[in-house]
């Protein structure tokens, strides 16, 4: 009997050590988790992308269970993303001469050069337009100004009829000099005598100037650079899993009991029974208060996030307080839920609550434990948190279920049950064309399937329906779509709307409208992933008819700041515009082009979504591009690539 009641207490002690046992802060975020069988071997294999000056040790995890499996590092493979990229650039140099002639300076200017800044390389050509010319400096410089003067008719050579000054383009000149000559002559008796004089007469002055001592030239070489190198790195971590063996039954041994004894040997049974009550009330209460979710904070640096804290979320009722972490974060986060959680979640909208602002996500496809990130902004100046109560009062419900236990302990008794679960086919249907359509599915002909439009059902507009002439399985008259279609004065819904209780919010109005981006085809823009293939001009609305031409643009998302939305086909003649969507990376760079400009994003998610999942249409307060596409034989299921604005 002591040997059971010393079997019980362990039991218990190690209950309580594993139920508060804290695991490791995941230094990285994983891009994508999948449990498969291979060959016969069952592998965990988890993708995640970091920058190349990243540390990847903390990738080999220690072991860990998941689903009846304990997983063990096997292996990581690494795969270098690299980019090729061109821009224009401007190179200015600087050159001096002694004189400023055009000729002069051509002289000494190449007409191309090579530039190599060790990140892009190329070769650039002379501007002349940017030629810009000016004087390196000046200095002072003297010199002598002359002139003359002739006087003539003098009757003597007196230099009083001279003048001492004359006055020459603004400068007076002084004498400096008189040469006297015979004018005429005459007979004076026997004597020729001078009759007349000239002079001439030479002034002269000092002049000064300032003059450059030589020339300074700028000029700019233009033309296109290539940049190329590594991106990122994906790192492919591979887990091989080993099934968990039960623990064998254990025989319960049969106590002896004295046949005339009740001293302490009978009260031993009710002790036994009442530690185990009470152990089973222990677990109950650590299972209903247990800290189901993980929140991570960015660091800022690519897809690196530290652990801020842990939190209990109620999968009834999933209402999730980040304040209430002793650690808040700030900015973008990203939060875990594990696996029994989340498949508890599933297709269910969870409320974030942030302080005074809140936030909502829906719970997508779960395949083990399930990631969103979310972007919640800074933390008020002055916050306040409401304190919870849910920890006494957990604690007082945890004492009182313990004593009604302790109560009907005397009566108590194991009662031997088991049940099969039902087959719950809700969310896991086959997505193969025979098994859904039978043999309805009319090869090589039209089928209703083929004319699914790709964008998340939030409640068509009917005249874009009816309209929609190349869907021969739309009804005139007929009511298609979910929930109505909201109404706004200003052309851009700003209300909730959605189907049954799946509910968006669309606050945010674009600054830019359709009617500034149109063009004379009708187009608002282009997008384009050079590294894939994939270019396609962008059109207003998400009907058939707009996504024949091109990608369709999301009524109500941002048409140039903020998100913007389009939905295309990846399949179809002559319309399968993101047909290269799936092979899109992280990474890869995205650009959206209008008539205000080019932006440019890059790939931060590659998700697989349900097609009732909003998320990825809120505005997260950053300018970013999201590409929403079908998945060939999952009509429940849609391609997402999210992209971030950088400059």
């Amino acid at each position: 009997m002591n040997k059971r009641i010393l079997s019980l207490l362990l039991v218990l002690t190690l209950m309580f050590s594993l139920s508060i046992s804290a695991s490791a802060a995941m230094t990285y975020v994983p891009d994508n988790i999948v449990y498969q069988n291979i060959d016969g071997k069952q592998l965990a294999i988890k993708t995640y992308t970091l920058l190349p000056d990243q540390d990847p040790s903390d990738l080999a995890e220690p072991d860990f269970e998941f689903d009846g499996f304990r997983y063990r590092y096997s292996s990581i493979v690494k795969e270098e993303l690299n980019y090729s990229e061109q821009h224009q650039h401007k190179e200015q140099i600087t050159i001096t001469t002694s004189s400023k002639n055009l000729e002069d300076i051509l002289a000494n200017l190449e007409p191309t050069i090579e530039y190599d800044d060790g990140t892009a390389s190329g070769t650039l050509a002379l501007d002349h337009s940017t030629l810009k010319t000016e004087a390196a400096g000046y200095t002072d410089s003297y010199y002598t100004v002359s002139a003359t003067k002739n006087y003539s008719g003098l009757d003597r050579n007196d230099s009083s009829y001279i003048d001492r000054t004359v006055v020459k383009d603004g400068r007076t000149l002084s004498l400096n000099n008189v040469s006297w000559a015979v004018e005429s002559t005459m007979l004076v008796g026997d004597d020729l005598m001078p009759a007349t004089y000239c002079a001439v007469a030479t002034y002269t002055g000092t002049a000064h100037t300032t003059k450059a001592t030589g020339y300074i030239t700028t000029a700019e070489y233009v033309g296109t650079v290539t940049a190329s190198g590594i991106s990122s790195i994906r790192y492919t971590v591979t887990f091989i899993g080993t099934p968990i063996q039960p623990l064998p039954p254990i025989e319960p041994e049969k106590p002896e009991v004295p046949a005339r004894s009740m001293g302490a040997a009978s009260v031993m049974p009710i002790l036994g029974v009442l530690i185990l009550l009470g152990a089973i009330g222990a677990l109950l209460f650590l299972a209903l208060t247990r800290k189901n979710i993980t929140v991570y904070e960015a660091t800022g640096k690519n897809n690196e996030y530290t652990k801020c804290g842990k939190l209990h979320l109620d999968a009834r009722n999933p209402e999730l307080r980040i304040d209430r972490l002793a650690n808040a974060p700030q900015g973008k986060i990203a939060v875990e839920i594990d696996a029994m959680t989340a498949k508890r979640l599933f297709g269910k909208t969870i409320s974030i609550i942030y302080y005074e602002r809140r936030y909502s996500h829906t719970v997508g496809t779960v395949n083990g434990a399930y990631w969103f990130k979310l972007d919640i902004g800074d933390a008020p100046a002055e916050a306040h948190v409401p304190q919870s109560s849910s920890g006494v009062k957990g604690i007082a419900s945890f004492c009182l279920a313990l004593c009604m236990l302790l109560t009907l302990a005397g009566s108590a008794y194991a009662a031997d049950y088991d049940f099969d679960p039902p087959d719950i086919t809700d969310y896991y249907n086959s997505t193969n064309y025979e098994d859904q359509y039978d043999a309805a599915y009319n090869y090589g002909g039209k089928n209703h399937v083929d004319y699914d439009i790709p964008e998340i059902q939030y409640g068509l507009a009917q005249e874009f329906l009816e309209t929609s002439l190349s869907n021969p399985y739309l009804q005139p008259g007929t009511q298609y779509g979910i929930g109505p279609t909201p109404a706004a004065d200003d052309g851009y819904p700003d209300v909730s709307y959605g189907a049954g209780e799946q509910t968006i919010e669309v606050t945010y109005k674009p600054a830019v409208t359709a009617a500034q981006l149109m063009q004379q085809d009708s187009s608002l823009g282009t997008v384009a992933i050079d590294r894939v293939g994939l270019k396609a001009k962008v059109f207003e609305d998400t009907t058939s008819a707009a996504m024949a031409k091109g990608a369709g643009h999301f009524i109500g998302s941002g048409y140039w700041t903020g998100n913007v939305a389009l939905f295309g086909h990846n399949r179809g003649n002559g319309c399968a515009y993101f047909a290269q969507l799936k092979n899109v990376r992280v990474g890869d760079t995205v650009t959206y082009t209008t008539c205000l400009g080019t932006k440019t994003y890059r790939v931060e998610t590659v998700n697989t979504i349900s097609y009732t999942d909003y998320s990825p249409l809120n505005e997260m307060g950053d300018n970013r591009i999201t590409l929403i596409t079908c998945i060939a034989d999952q009509p429940t299921l849609r391609l997402c690539v999210q992209a971030e604005e950088f400059k």
